[in-house]
């Protein structure tokens, strides 16, 4: 098995991860964009992230470290069922952390709009909520 083998098993891994923790925080839904504003992160690039995180961590765990990218990996340093389920834990937490990110990006936002206009309950609820979909909508940002 070569490298890039190697990193292809683990970056799916991660990427496995963060597809499962964008599924997690709401299933599959169309992006929310704001006018003027911040847009929610999509599938494709948690995914993404998800594989690059995973790949990320199991480079640096181990002996591949020193390994040239285009070398024959010996049967040590192929990719054990550990490492590819650390990284899907990987991905899953690095995804996590991107879309808790934009997130908050996305209610500082929201909450900017809201400020700017007269009080709704609506939106208090929504905002307080953790439903920044709703708030957004509410406010007219979306």
């Amino acid at each position: 098995m070569n490298a890039i083998e190697a990193v292809s098993i683990v970056g799916a891994a991660g990427g496995v991860g963060g597809l499962a923790a964008y599924l997690a925080s709401g299933g599959l839904r169309k992006k929310l964009k704001l006018e003027e504003g911040p847009s929610e992160t999509g599938f494709v690039g948690t995914t993404f992230l998800g594989a690059l995180a995973g790949v990320l961590a199991w480079v640096v765990q181990g002996p591949q470290e020193s390994l040239a990218v285009t070398s024959a990996l010996a049967d040590a340093h192929v990719p054990t069922l550990g490492d590819v389920v650390a990284a899907v834990g990987v991905g899953l937490a690095g995804s996590k952390w991107l879309a808790q990110s934009y997130q908050t990006k996305l209610f500082r936002f929201v909450g900017s709009q809201a400020a700017l206009k007269d009080p709704d309950a609506e939106v208090a609820a929504a905002i307080s909520g953790g439903d920044v979909r709703r708030a957004a909508t509410a406010v007219g940002a979306s």
